[in-house]
């Protein structure tokens, strides 16, 4: 997320100095006559733009100048504050040995360690009411534990947020806690220097280290393994590859039986539950397969050796994970040996059906006969060493002398409100435990401290940016003649009350209702009454049946949620009608936007099949269609820039079709423009949520529809409204203010294998989950022109910048709260990237709005 927004600051600087570039005396950006006279011709620029006066023209260079300086001075305080808000953990590269006499508790000379990603806890247990597909399907599981429970463990495995591979995959390695900016680097795996178990098996095994899954451990361990058998990783539409890599050398690697480590990583589990979701047929195969691999291991698995079968975080109802809810934090944990070492026999404080995913480490690490990595936090898990309650104890007190000294080492070079002095001399093993599970909540509490230099910094340049914005924004209603009024005040009102529900988790959490309910407050006080008012109330009436459940356990989504395929035979017939209905009604059938519709219905026609009809089709079928949508997109976007004459002529839309020909020519671009975007949003949304993305354009045309025949005085209304819309339908879209609500599947939409930079699936995922946005702002040139667009552009950019002001407040004001990494700082994170997003496109509209005036002067 970090990359996003320096990503998103840098290609904004580029825009603005695109921008500054234009505004340049004529004779000194083209200075040759024949290339002024070749550009003329290659443009096909209409002569019936309005040409600018030289007052004019300075004039709109001061607005813009001043926006850019507001922009950027926005930006710096909101990095400010980034840098003294989110907590970084400061890494210690020390490394332990053998010097607590650890090593004296081995008990197994092998590791068979096998992570399946995504194996929620209720996966594996035994479900016998209310069951779901998803349940009772690890039968080997269930067999070895009623038969050998002295051999074989299952708990609960609770995960610390961030859920995301690469931070549980530190965690379980390391034993050390993540912070919540840690999901930021889930796809740049940098090498872990900490120490870890990795790194303490190759330094005291002499056998091989054998890996085979997924790549992420390629960067976190770049020279560790002695073999290995790396697969792309990131790829969700793919669920077989890696899983049928693993299982076809994992079997061979056992057999060999030289090794001390071997990790199988399976993904085919999350990318069922990413590209489907957990009801779906997909997801009970991978977990029947699952279930045939580890009876096979079983069988092959040496009397020595340690079997550990893992999930690295669980999922929710839709598939998806990164949050800290119940279903995407807790995962399942089996431990089986062919020899006894577990002990069920005591019932008291320790022992409790659950574990942190860090106490993971210590365990093993005892079991191994290898020092505790030296930066963990971890706890042994009791119910493997309570056999013997002396050695339990002795245990105990390693573990306890391991973290006192790391707490020691790590305060002589930051600080950390712990004090280690009240660890020693503990002498009940169950105070010593309970002890260590305090310590290890607290530091989860206070990992760092904020840096309260740069809070203030970043408050106070924010501040300043919001009496620029109020400056500029009266500066330009005195020079468009329009004054304060009872609209003016209702526009702010209700906005400036939108931007308050920043301070309260309900509020945020149920923030889709919330703009509904204010968007029609608006236009039924604030817009002209007509039938495209009233019309308008009810779309936005109507959109409250598109949604997708951020806690599960409290919502039922309709329909439209779910995946076309897991749905009954009428259901799916009835979905896709509909969705076709909005998708051709939005397109006409005489228009050239046909072919991107129809090449649109065929990729969600196949999508309605059967897993096996998918999976026994080439891969030609399902990229063809996507990739048609994406060639008539940038056709349509060159054919704007290039010919706007000729495209303003054969480019149009059903719902648009009347308003075009009375529109002004530049307003006509961007109408056609922003057809194109919404083609490409139909692709990328999937056609559950189609008629969200139909009623959300429909809504911005009524409302052009209505400035047509509006006086000057409704200008706020109308901006506020088009602000309400966008937000409105990030919500109506199927997504949330949660890390987890993001689609990163739509990166491989109409493309197969792994990527070799992000720029490409980054453009497709943030296009996507902010797309009702980017609708919103290219609806601005369309519904003003002129001397008020400025106004418009720094109308809507102030809006967004009000909103992210109230969200920086309230995270520093609420910095200790017990949601403010589960709520807030999402929150935060999602308007900062639509505050950038408003800022890049407008620049952008803006570049292509005075660049047609500018070639008419040519």
């Amino acid at each position: 997320m970090v990359e996003v927004l320096a990503g998103g600051i840098f290609s904004y600087l580029a825009y603005s100095f695109w921008l500054l570039l234009i505004y340049l005396d004529s004779d000194e950006l083209i200075p040759d006559p024949f290339v002024s006279a070749a550009l003329r011709i290659f443009l096909i620029a209409p002569s019936n733009i309005h040409t600018e006066t030289k007052c004019e023209k300075k004039i709109k260079t001061m607005v813009y100048r001043s926006l850019l300086g507001i922009q950027l001075l926005s930006l710096i305080g909101l990095l400010a504050f980034y840098f003294g808000f989110f907590l970084t953990r400061h890494e210690i590269h020390e490394k332990n040995t053998c010097s607590y006499e650890v090593c004296k508790y081995k008990k197994f000379s092998k590791l068979v360690f096998i992570l399946f990603d995504a194996l929620r806890y209720d996966f594996i247990e035994v479900v016998k009411s209310n069951s779901q597909n998803y349940h009772n399907h690890f039968n080997v599981v269930h067999d070895i534990l009623q038969k050998q429970h002295q051999n074989s463990l299952l708990l609960k495995f609770i995960a610390d947020p961030p859920t995301t591979t690469m931070q549980r995959l530190k965690a379980l390695t390391t034993g050390s806690l993540p912070t919540f900016i840690d999901f930021s680097n889930n796809y740049y795996s940098k090498e872990i220097l900490e120490d870890n178990l990795i790194f303490q098996m190759k330094s005291h095994f002499n056998q091989p280290l054998v890996f085979m899954g997924d790549d992420t451990w390629k960067g976190l361990f770049p020279k560790s393994f002695d073999r290995a058998y790396f697969y792309p990783s990131l790829n969700v539409m793919d669920l077989h590859s890696v899983d049928n890599g693993c299982e076809e050398n994992l079997f061979k690697e056992l057999k060999n039986l030289n090794y001390s480590l071997l990790i199988a990583h399976f993904l085919g589990l999350d990318h069922a539950g990413h590209r489907y979701d957990i009801q779906h047929l997909a997801l009970r195969n991978k977990l029947q397969q699952y279930n045939r691999i580890i009876a096979n291991i079983v069988q092959l698995l040496p009397h020595d050796a340690l079997l550990v079968v893992m999930g690295d975080h669980g999922m929710t109802a839709a598939g998806d994970h990164g949050g800290d809810t119940s279903e995407e934090v807790t995962s399942a944990l089996f431990m089986y040996s062919k020899t006894k070492f577990i002990d069920h026999s005591k019932n008291d404080l320790l022992s409790g059906n659950s574990v942190s995913q860090v106490d993971l480490v210590p365990t093993l690490s005892v079991l191994l006969g290898i020092p505790i990595p030296f930066s963990n936090l971890g706890v042994i898990i009791p119910q493997v060493f309570r056999n013997n309650v002396s050695e339990f104890s002795n245990i105990l007190q390693i573990n306890l002398n391991q973290i006192t000294n790391w707490i020691a080492r790590y305060k002589l070079e930051h600080a950390l409100p712990l004090q280690s002095e009240h660890l020693l001399n503990i002498s009940s093993y169950q105070n010593m435990y309970m002890m260590l599970k305090n310590v290890k909540f607290q530091l989860s509490m206070i990992w760092a401290e904020f840096n309260f230099r740069y809070l203030y910094i970043g408050l106070f340049t924010l501040f300043c940016s919001l009496v620029l914005y109020f400056g500029l924004i009266c500066h330009l209603m005195f020079k468009s003649s329009l004054r304060m009024n009872f609209d003016v005040l209702i526009s702010f009102s209700l906005i400036i009350l939108h931007s308050l529900c920043s301070f309260s988790n309900s509020f945020i959490i149920n923030e889709s209702g919330i703009v509904r309910f204010l968007l029609i407050t608006l236009f039924f006080t604030a817009i002209p009454f007509s039938h495209f008012q009233f019309i308008a109330m009810w779309v936005v009436t109507f959109t409250r049946y598109f949604f997708s459940c951020r806690f599960v356990d409290c919502c039922t989504p309709y329909f439209f949620a779910h995946h076309l395929s897991s749905l009954p035979n009428s259901t799916k017939q009835l979905r896709l009608m509909l969705s076709l209905t909005c998708l051709f009604f939005f397109t006409g059938v005489k228009t050239v936007f046909v072919l991107p519709s129809l090449a649109i219905a065929f990729y969600w026609a196949l999508h309605g099949l059967s897993l096996e009809q998918i999976d026994a089709m080439p891969d030609f079928f399902l990229l063809l269609s996507p990739r048609v949508v994406y060639f008539s997109y940038l056709t349509i976007f060159c054919v704007s820039l290039l010919a706007p004459s000729f495209s303003s002529k054969i480019l149009t839309s059903f719902i648009l079709e009347h308003m075009l020909h009375s529109m002004p020519f530049i307003g006509r671009i961007f109408c056609i423009l922003n057809i194109g975007n919404t083609i490409l949003i139909f692709l990328l949304t999937s056609d559950g949520f189609a008629p969200a993305v139909f009623l959300i354009f429909v809504e911005c045309s009524l409302i052009a529809y209505i400035a047509k025949s509006s006086p000057p005085s409704k200008f706020f209304p109308l901006i506020a409204s088009i602000y309400f819309v966008g937000v409105q339908g990030f919500y109506q879209f199927g997504h949330h203010l949660t890390i987890s609500s993001i689609k990163f599947d739509v990166a491989y939409i109409g493309f197969s294998g792994e990527w070799e930079n992000h720029l490409i699936p980054g453009f497709l995922i943030i296009f996507q989950t902010f797309s009702s946005y980017i609708i919103a702002i290219f609806f601005l040139p369309i519904l003003f022109q002129k001397d008020v667009l400025s106004l418009s552009f720094v109308c809507y950019n102030f809006a967004t910048f009000l909103k992210l002001l109230c969200n920086v407040l309230a995270n520093y004001m609420l910095r200790r709260h017990l949601m403010v990494w589960e709520i807030f700082a999402p929150s935060l994170l999602f308007q900062s990237i639509v505050y950038i997003i408003a800022m890049i496109y407008t620049t952008f509209i803006l570049i292509l709005y005075n660049f047609f005036i500018f070639c008419n002067k040519i």
